[in-house]
C-alpha cells in the first residue's frame, strides 16, 4: 500500500488485483444484482484509488470493505432505485382521466 500511496499505478493495480473477486462478492450479497454489483465494485476502486493517500494503516481488506460497503449503500438508497407506479395503474384502460372504479368508490 506505500507503494500505491507513492504515485504508483501497478502497486494500486496489484490491490485491485487481489481484493477485487472479494470485494464483488460483497457487492452482490448487498445489491443483488450482477450488473449493479460490477458497477459498486469498480466506483469503489476508484474511490480507493483517488482516496490512497487517506489510509492510515491498519488492514487494507477493511478499509476497501468499508468503501464497498458504503458504496452500496449509497446506490441501494439512491432516488433512482426506488420503484414508480404509473398513472396507468391507477387508471381504467390505461386511458388517463379515467379513475379505475376501486380508486372512485373510497371517494364515496
Amino acid at each position: 500500500m506505500r507503494l500505491a500511496q507513492q504515485g504508483e499505478l501497478v502497486a494500486f493495480n496489484a490491490i485491485v488485483e487481489r481484493y477485487q473477486r472479494i470485494a464483488f462478492n460483497l457487492a452482490l450479497r448487498m445489491m443483488g444484482d450482477r450488473g449493479l454489483a460490477e458497477d459498486v465494485t469498480q466506483e469503489a476502486f476508484f474511490s480507493a484509488y483517488r482516496n490512497v493517500g487517506r489510509f492510515r494503516g491498519g488492514s487494507l481488506k477493511s478499509w476497501l470493505f468499508t468503501i464497498v460497503a458504503n458504496g452500496a449503500r449509497d446506490q441501494l438508497r439512491s432516488p433512482a432505485r426506488r420503484r414508480a407506479t404509473s398513472l396507468e395503474a391507477f387508471t381504467e384502460g390505461g386511458e388517463p382521466g379515467n379513475l379505475a372504479p376501486s380508486i372512485e368508490r373510497c371517494r364515496t
